[in-house]
């Protein structure tokens, strides 16, 4: 795990995961794909992007730029989708779960994150945190069956997470000399402390601190 960047690493590790698991050129949509940065993970699929291009200087990364609350492709196009760290940045949740389930087909596979002990980020937009529970409720009346909503890491794994960031957080708009402890700083909280509580996570069977969940279901 890259500890400097722990809950996008979990994220990513996942990711990987699931391309291994698809047929070679499955149609795979990436719903919400900010610049489509995954399209290198999924090279031997038939990758595409969708978002409103928004937040992007650049949408060269993207094959469509649409909103994702009508998602301009038909119904049973695709043949497994990602939706990465987006539900709680639309302000309708089921509405972006019923358009995803409408463009897969039968058997399809979506793999699903959204965040849970994560501070506001992509203000203004950011407007929910999901439990397991509720991520489960909204799947299913969405259509899909579910097949495993997994926490990213429990409370070590979150604390390692929190004490990663530490140095960027005190220094946060800190100028002058004193920004010179900076990498002192990272070099005990981030690169030392953080991997030692990070060893611990082991001994957390419930994990009900989390830094988010990773769902994995499929269209009946």
């Amino acid at each position: 795990m890259k500890i400097k960047n722990l809950n996008r690493s979990i994220i990513d590790a996942a990711v990987k995961d699931f391309a291994v698991s698809l047929t070679p050129a499955a149609r795979i949509l990436d719903v919400g794909a900010g610049s489509g940065h995954y399209r290198q993970i999924f090279h031997a699929q038939d990758y595409l992007a969708i978002d409103r291009g928004y937040e992007q200087q650049s949408r060269s990364g993207l094959s469509v730029v649409a909103d994702i609350a009508a998602i301009p492709f038909a119904a049973e196009t695709m043949d497994a989708a990602i939706c990465l760290e987006v539900l709680e940045h639309v302000t309708d949740p089921d509405l972006i779960l019923r358009e995803i389930f409408r463009v897969m087909r039968p058997g399809g596979n979506l793999m699903l994150s959204t965040p849970f002990c994560l501070g506001e980020h992509m203000k203004p937009y950011d407007f929910f945190r999901f439990t397991r529970f509720m991520l489960s409720k909204k799947l299913e009346k969405a259509g899909f069956d579910i097949v495993s909503i997994r926490p990213r890491g429990g409370f070590f794994t979150l604390l390692a997470y929190l004490l990663a960031r530490f140095p960027d957080e005190i220094f946060r708009g800190v100028k002058g000399w004193t920004k010179i402890f900076k990498p002192l700083i990272r070099l005990v909280t981030t690169y030392s402390l953080a991997r030692i509580v990070l060893w611990c996570d082991r001994f957390d069977a419930e994990k009900n601190f989390t830094l988010g969940y990773i769902c994995l279901v499929k269209k009946p």
